[in-house]
């Protein structure tokens, strides 16, 4: 006959985060040729709590099923000025940024009090902005 060991709550939680798997990185395409959007890119880069951000450039996807598949499921092309891939569903405009500013954490995740508007008033500001995104400096 056996004994069991019975482990304290703190081996165990110290044994799951051994055996934990990775969270799953959101992907965020991006307007490579966009300064304002290399700025964003380095502004999540320094705030994302746990590195789960991955940027790819627009412009690496052309002629690729990705890009057929941007094309089918967002009815976009690849000037769209972001695009995001989180837990397997493609999102764009308001939805993207969205999903971005859930993974921030405090105190940027006040700004999802946004999604209390409509989003398609949502989405017809991202759309200016995104229209005029070359000639916008910050």
């Amino acid at each position: 006959m056996t004994e069991d060991k019975v482990r304290t709550n703190s081996e165990l939680e110290g044994s799951d985060r051994r055996h934990q798997l990775p969270c799953e990185p959101v992907f965020v395409f991006y307007d490579g040729q966009c300064a304002t959007c290399h700025l964003v890119v380095r502004f999540l880069i320094h705030r994302s709590r746990q590195q789960r951000f991955r940027f790819i450039s627009l412009q690496s996807l052309v002629g690729t099923t990705l890009e057929a598949s941007i094309q089918k499921n967002l009815n976009l092309d690849l000037k769209s000025s972001l695009i995001v891939w989180k837990n397997g569903e493609l999102l764009s405009q308001f939805s993207a940024v969205s999903a971005i500013l859930s993974e921030l954490g405090w105190p940027w995740y006040l700004l999802l009090a946004l999604r209390l508007l409509p989003l398609r008033a949502m989405n017809f500001f991202y759309d200016l902005y995104a229209r005029h995104r070359y000639q916008i400096m910050v």
